[in-house]
């Protein structure tokens, strides 16, 4: 992971949420952990949720300041057409939002 972890490590916590099966947050939060953050992981939803939704709900249950996600795992064509999570949370946020690739 080449991202700075300065941003994480002055949060009071970060919690890694993962929708469906799309990935282990629990290794994540690992990995978070053994660089000196405050990381917690969670599954919600299932591979049918609408993954947008499920990851706003979940920022405003944990009354979250700032949502990070990785951007486009999809081709950007396909996700321009098809839509998709990184489309769908650029195009109205819930909250402040760090995409990175």
């Amino acid at each position: 992971m080449s991202m700075s972890y300065g941003i994480l490590k002055a949060a009071d916590a970060v919690t890694v949420v993962s929708v469906g099966n799309s990935a282990d947050p629990d290794l994540l939060a690992k990995t978070l952990q053994l660089n000196g953050i405050k990381a917690s992981a969670v599954s919600v939803g299932d591979s049918s949720s609408d993954a947008t939704g499920v990851l706003n709900a979940q920022a405003k249950k944990l009354d979250a300041d700032l949502m990070v996600i990785g951007a486009y795992s999809h081709n950007r064509l396909r996700e321009f057409v098809f839509g998709g999570v990184t489309n769908d949370v650029y195009k109205n946020p819930s909250i402040p939002t760090l995409m990175t690739h």
